[in-house]
C-alpha cells in the first residue's frame, strides 16, 4: 500500500461515517422502537465511537511511514 493511500482512507473512512450518521438521522426520524434503540446504542454509536478514536492513530502511522520511506531514499 502507498503511504498517501492511507491518508487517502481516512477521508473515506470519514466520508462513509459521516453518511451513515446521515442515514441513520433520517431512518430515526420514521423509526422510533425498542429495536431502534438498540441499534443505535448497541451498533452504531460504538461504531462511531471507535472510527473517530481511529482516525488520529491512522494519521499517526501515516507520518510514521511516510518519515521512514524518506530516511530509506535518502
Amino acid at each position: 500500500m502507498h503511504v498517501g493511500n492511507l491518508q487517502a482512507a481516512v477521508g473515506r473512512l470519514q466520508d462513509a461515517l459521516d453518511q451513515l450518521q446521515l442515514a441513520w438521522d433520517q431512518t430515526r426520524d420514521q423509526w422510533q422502537d425498542e429495536n431502534s434503540r438498540h441499534i443505535e446504542e448497541e451498533l452504531l454509536a460504538p461504531l462511531a465511537h471507535e472510527v473517530k478514536l481511529s482516525l488520529p492513530a491512522i494519521g499517526q502511522m501515516s507520518a510514521a511511514l511516510q518519515q521512514a520511506v524518506r530516511e530509506c531514499n535518502e
